[in-house]
């Protein structure tokens, strides 16, 4: 069997969003290995253009089935349609506290991170710099498959 590991490595930033599936078998799979594993296939799944809709919500129904987690709905309603307007900044902060509970979910917490903003990129403000620790170099450097462009991968984690 695959550990966690090596299958979210296998999938970041290659998660084979047109090959319908392709997509599905890995999340069965992800939902087979692990919580944390599952929730790197929804943060995959959330890239996905919104031309995609229709692949989109298939692949989180999909997903939504495949695995438990206590706040796998509360997590998951940010990648689902247009929620993510409908969702209150401070209900967004308040669910990455809440995350606190659960050990070793890092790609909740990168799913929730990268949704609490309007845009990919987090601003490190003065309540992140309090929950959160920020890596001070890149753990790793990855060329996106899907646009080619160069990722620069930060080790994030939730201070204690």
């Amino acid at each position: 069997m695959i550990t966690e590991a090596q299958f979210i490595t296998s999938i970041d930033c290659c998660f084979p969003k047109n090959d319908v599936p392709e997509a599905i078998k890995l999340i069965r799979l992800a939902g087979c290995i692990s919580s944390n594993a599952a929730f790197m296939t929804a943060y995959e799944i959330d890239s996905l253009s919104r031309s995609s809709k229709s692949t989109k919500n298939k692949l989180l129904q999909v997903l939504f089935k495949s695995f438990h987690h206590p706040m796998k709905s509360s997590i998951l309603r940010l990648v689902m349609g247009d929620s993510k307007k409908r969702i209150s900044h401070s209900d967004k902060e308040y669910l990455i506290k809440k995350l606190k509970a659960y050990h070793n979910q890092y790609c909740a917490l990168g799913l929730l991170i990268s949704n609490a903003c309007d845009h990919r990129f987090v601003i490190v403000t003065d309540f992140w710099k309090k929950i959160l620790h920020f890596e001070e170099e890149p753990r790793c450097t990855r060329y996106n498959l899907n646009s080619g462009k160069k990722c620069f991968l930060y080790s994030i984690t939730l201070r204690k």
